[in-house]
């Protein structure tokens, strides 16, 4: 099976999230919905975690659909980026601290090329 383009460098993360998207789009639609909209497993009456095996069939394919949706992004970002991103474990979660790192990462770069620009 076709594996999903890597993330390598925070700096390459512009032009690998669109081909990044499109690839989980295109081959595991249903887990790029658990970017979309954060996956929450559910709980009984006494404040516990459903086990799997207690899962509906429809929620066990959305849990499901996270899982694979956070192999995916384990998959694809290199193991130096993934391990700065502070998420709480679910793959919107990771998403969303993957988009905040680039962001920084991008104000960090302007930073430095403004104080480079003022220096000359």
């Amino acid at each position: 099976m076709q594996k999903p383009p890597k993330l390598m460098n925070i700096e390459e993360y512009s032009g690998w999230e669109e081909r990044f998207e499109n690839w989980v789009q295109a081959n595991h639609l249903e887990a790029w919905e658990c970017v979309e909209e954060r996956y929450v497993r559910p709980i009984d009456e006494y404040e516990e975690i459903v086990a799997i095996k207690d899962l509906d069939e429809k929620e066990k394919k959305k849990y499901k659909s996270e899982k694979m949706m956070i192999s995916i992004l384990q998959q694809a970002i290199k193991e130096d980026i993934l391990i700065l991103l502070q998420h709480n474990g679910s793959a919107h979660s990771m998403w969303k601290a993957l988009k905040t790192k680039f962001v920084g990462s991008l104000d960090m770069i302007k930073n430095k090329k403004i104080a480079f620009e003022e220096r000359i």
